[in-house]
C-alpha cells in the first residue's frame, strides 16, 4: 500500500505510520487540498466522498501528513496565483468530447487507415481503464484522469482509442515530470561563463564540470573568497510556443583555490532523474522575500574619488604598444592576435575554481523581489563562512535593478558589491563608440569595403551582434595603427638624424615573443589570413576614396571639421552642401 500524500510504499510494522486515520484528520487533509489546489489535490478530491466514507482505506507517513498541513507551507504555495487548470472537472465540462466517435487519449476522430480507432471489447474494459489510469498519474496528466473518472466503465460507453503508446513504459519516462527538472541534470545545460560575460559550447563545458556533490564550501580563511553569480534559467519543456516555461533565478557561486595546488575532477555523470526530491523541493518553493519599492526612484550615491594605479596603466600602455608596433613591421603577416599576444606574454597565474550550484528561485528573475531574495540569501551565504562582503555578478537586466535596490539602502547594502558582466559591459562601450563615430564614418567602412552588410553593421554599432562587432571595430583599429605608423616613419624620414624604428629597437621587439607561437596559432591561420585581408581592404579604400586622417598633406582644409578636426565622409559632406543650398533659399525668401 501507498502513503496518500507522497505515494512512497508503506510497511506494515512502520511505527511512523498513521495506520487507521480518524474521520477528523481525513477532513482536515481534504481541507488543505481545497486551499493548496495543486495536482495531489486533483486526485484526492476526486474521491473525497469514499475516502471519508471508508471505501476506500488510506494510510499515510506522519511526517507528510504534518508536512502538507503545515501553515507556513500552505502560505508558500501562494494561493493566488495558481493557474485555474486545475479546477474540477465534470462530465458537463466534457461537452466538447465524444466518446464514442473521438479517441479516448488525443480527442480526435478516427480515420482511414492507420489512423483508425479501435473500439474497446469485451472484458477489457477495465484492465483497459486500469492501464491508461495507470499511465495516466505516472505523467501526472490532470485531464486525463478527470475524464477517466467521468467514464470508468470503458466498454459500456464504447470507448475507442488510437494504437498509441501513451501507457508504453519507455513514452511515459520521457515525458515523466517534465515541468520541474532536478538542478542535478539542470546544471549541465548552465552557461558557468556568464560570469564573465561571454558562452562557452557543451565541448569545451564538459572539460571543466565537476561532480558538486563532493565538494564543500570552506572557510580556511585563506582569502580564498567566494563570489556569485545570478541569471535567468529558461527551459521550455513542451512546445516552442512558450506555454509550460521553466522561469526562475539562477545562482552559482565560485571559489578560488590556491595556485600551488592541483585538483583533478572527472566529469559530471548523467543523471536519470527528472523529478524534484522532497527536500529539493521544498528548497525549490521557499518563500520569497517582499521587497517595497519607495515612493520616489532612488538616486545612486555620490562616487569616491578613485587613484589610478599610474604604474599599472602605463605597463599596459607599453604592452599594446609593443603589439601594435609588431603588428605592423612583423615580416610575418599572420602575428598573433592581441588575446594571443597577451597570452603568450603574460606570468599570471588563473586560479583554479570551484563551482556551486545554489537552489532555483522559483519566480520571475527581472521582479525585485527575486532579485532581492538571491541578494539576501548570497549574505547569508557568506556570513555563513564569516566572509563580510561578496561581489555578484550579472546580466544588465538584473543589474539595473539590483542597483536601484542597493541605493535605496536595504539591508544587505554594505555588504555587496554588483558587478556588470564583461560581455554586457563590453556591449555597453560598443554602443557609446557607435554613438560617437557612426556620423564620423565608421559605419560607411566597414560597409564599403563589403565587411560587413549595412543592417549587419547598424546592428553592431548599436551594441549588438557582439562578436562582429568586436571583429569590426578591431579590423578598424588595426588598419588605422597602420596608417598611423607609417605616417610616423614617414615623418621620421623626413627629418634629418631621426630614425624611428632602429634595427636594434626591432630585434629586441621580435625577441620578446618565442617561436612557440608559430605552432600555437596554426589552426587560426586561415581565420588571421581572412583578417588581414580585410585590413588591407580597409587601408585601400582609406587611401584610395577617402582621405587618410594621418597624411595632413593629401588633406584638403575645407573637409576637417574646425570642432571636433574629424575627417568627413561623403555623407556628412552632402548633408553639409544640402544645407547651404536651403539656407541660401530661405535667405533669398526673407530679403
Amino acid at each position: 500500500m501507498e502513503c496518500l500524500i507522497c505515494r512512497e510504499p508503506i510497511h506494515e510494522h512502520d511505527q511512523m505510520v498513521v495506520q487507521n486515520p480518524r474521520q477528523k484528520g481525513l477532513e482536515t487533509i481534504i481541507k488543505i487540498s481545497e486551499k493548496r489546489q495543486d495536482g495531489f489535490s486533483k486526485l484526492i478530491l476526486l474521491e473525497k466522498d469514499h475516502i471519508l466514507s471508508g471505501k476506500i482505506k488510506v494510510k499515510y507517513h506522519k511526517a507528510c501528513r504534518q508536512s502538507y498541513t503545515s501553515v507556513q507551507n500552505v502560505r508558500t504555495q501562494n494561493i493566488e496565483e495558481q493557474d485555474e487548470h486545475f479546477k474540477l472537472s465534470s462530465r458537463s465540462s466534457q461537452e466538447g468530447f465524444n466518446i464514442r466517435i473521438m479517441c479516448l487519449i488525443c480527442n480526435r476522430t478516427g480515420k482511414k487507415g492507420k489512423q483508425r480507432l479501435t473500439s474497446v471489447q469485451t472484458g477489457t474494459g477495465k484492465s483497459t481503464f486500469n492501464k491508461v489510469m495507470e499511465a495516466a498519474k505516472k505523467r501526472d496528466d490532470i485531464d486525463m484522469i478527470s475524464k477517466l473518472s467521468c467514464y470508468e466503465d470503458l466498454f459500456a460507453y464504447d470507448a475507442k482509442y488510437h494504437n498509441c503508446e501513451y501507457i508504453a513504459s519507455r513514452s511515459i519516462k520521457a515525458t515523466q515530470n517534465k515541468n520541474i527538472k532536478n538542478p542535478v541534470s539542470l546544471k549541465n545545460t548552465s552557461v558557468l561563463n556568464e560570469e564573465v560575460g561571454s558562452s562557452s559550447s557543451s565541448d569545451s563545458f564538459d572539460l571543466f564540470t565537476i561532480p558538486t556533490e563532493r565538494i564543500k564550501i570552506v572557510d580556511d580563511r585563506k582569502q580564498n573568497y567566494i563570489h556569485a553569480s545570478i541569471d535567468n534559467f529558461d527551459l521550455n519543456e513542451d512546445t516552442i510556443d512558450g506555454k509550460n516555461t521553466t522561469h526562475c533565478m539562477a545562482m552559482v557561486a565560485f571559489q578560488n583555490h590556491d595556485t600551488d595546488q592541483s585538483f583533478v575532477y572527472e566529469n559530471i555523470p548523467r543523471e536519470g532523474a527528472y523529478s524534484l526530491g522532497m527536500e529539493e523541493l521544498q528548497t525549490f518553493t521557499q518563500s520569497i522575500l517582499k521587497y517595497r519599492k519607495p515612493m520616489q526612484r532612488p538616486e545612486p550615491a555620490p562616487l569616491k574619488k578613485i587613484i589610478l594605479d599610474m604604474k599599472t596603466d602605463n605597463i599596459s600602455k607599453k604592452i599594446n604598444t609593443t603589439w601594435r608596433l609588431l603588428r605592423n613591421f612583423e615580416e610575418d603577416a599572420k602575428f598573433p592576435n592581441w588575446s594571443e599576444y597577451n597570452n603568450i606574454i603574460s606570468e599570471n597565474k588563473i586560479p583554479v575554481s570551484d563551482i556551486f550550484y545554489l537552489p532555483f528561485i522559483n519566480n520571475p528573475p527581472t521582479e525585485f523581489d527575486t532579485i532581492y531574495t538571491s541578494m539576501v540569501r548570497l549574505v547569508e551565504l557568506a556570513n555563513a563562512i564569516k566572509q563580510n562582503h561578496i561581489i555578484i555578478t550579472a546580466d544588465l537586466a538584473i543589474y539595473s535593478k539590483a542597483q536601484e535596490i542597493l541605493w535605496n539602502n536595504p539591508e544587505p547594502q554594505d555588504k555587496v558589491t554588483l558587478m556588470l558582466g564583461g560581455m554586457h559591459l563590453n556591449m555597453a562601450f560598443i554602443a557609446s563608440i557607435g554613438y560617437i563615430f557612426s556620423d564620423g564614418g565608421l559605419c560607411a567602412i566597414l560597409t564599403e569595403t563589403d565587411t560587413y552588410a549595412e543592417n549587419t553593421c547598424k546592428m553592431m554599432l548599436e551594441g549588438k551582434q557582439y562578436s562582429r562587432a568586436i571583429r569590426g571595430l578591431t579590423l578598424v583599429g588595426d588598419a588605422l595603427s597602420r596608417l598611423f605608423f607609417q605616417s610616423v616613419l614617414n615623418w621620421c624620414e623626413s627629418q634629418e638624424n631621426l630614425t624611428f624604428l632602429t634595427p636594434e629597437l626591432k630585434a629586441n621587439l621580435q625577441s620578446s615573443i618565442s617561436n612557440s607561437y608559430k605552432t600555437a596559432v596554426k589552426e587560426e591561420r586561415a581565420l588571421l589570413a581572412k583578417n588581414e585581408q580585410d585590413v588591407l581592404k580597409i587601408i585601400r579604400c582609406i587611401e584610395t576614396d577617402w582621405c587618410n586622417p594621418f597624411n595632413l598633406k593629401s588633406v584638403p582644409s575645407e573637409l576637417i571639421n574646425i570642432c571636433t578636426g574629424k575627417i568627413l565622409d561623403g555623407g556628412t559632406e552632402k548633408n553639409l552642401v544640402n544645407f547651404l543650398k536651403s539656407s541660401q533659399e530661405s535667405f533669398k525668401f526673407v530679403k
